[in-house]
């Protein structure tokens, strides 16, 4: 809907913006770790908005596990970079869970069991499957399904 869009609304006053997204994984994705996020990820997205915009800084948002990768890349950028160098001038996080020692709803889903149930299906598919993410969030909204 282009009257609730925050995207038409930037490009309206004078944004250039760019939006990544997740790409489905699968087995061969098995090796892929945080690090390989942040730089292979974001902080490749951040210095390519900058390149092709011609800016020193860009201004970043992210939202749910993104937002979260966000934060981690802000804190390490801040060390590799220098605090008055770090290329982003300002950041933004959407529905983002920073304080994992207080995750609201979701705790049901983290305990020991849970997580170990979570590993041993990564372990055999060499990835999280969506749907069992999907699934969970769609058990936290029970009522809105019915």
């Amino acid at each position: 809907n282009p009257k609730k869009s925050m995207v038409k609304y930037l490009t309206d006053h004078g944004f250039s913006v760019f939006i990544t997204s997740w790409k489905n994984p699968d087995a061969g994705m098995s090796e892929v770790r945080l690090d390989d996020y942040l730089l292979e990820g974001i902080n490749e997205v951040v210095r390519v908005a900058c390149d092709f915009c011609k800016v020193p800084k860009v201004h970043l948002v992210g939202y749910c596990i993104g937002g979260t990768l966000v934060s981690v890349y802000m804190a390490w950028a801040n060390k590799r970079f220098g605090a008055s160098d770090v290329p982003v001038a300002h950041w933004s996080l959407f529905t983002t869970l920073t304080d994992f020692s207080h995750p609201g709803d979701i705790d049901v889903f983290i305990d020991d069991a849970c997580i170990e149930a979570i590993e041993e299906s990564m372990a055999k598919r060499g990835y999280l499957d969506g749907s069992e993410m999907a699934a969970s969030f769609r058990m936290l909204r029970s009522n809105s399904l019915v």
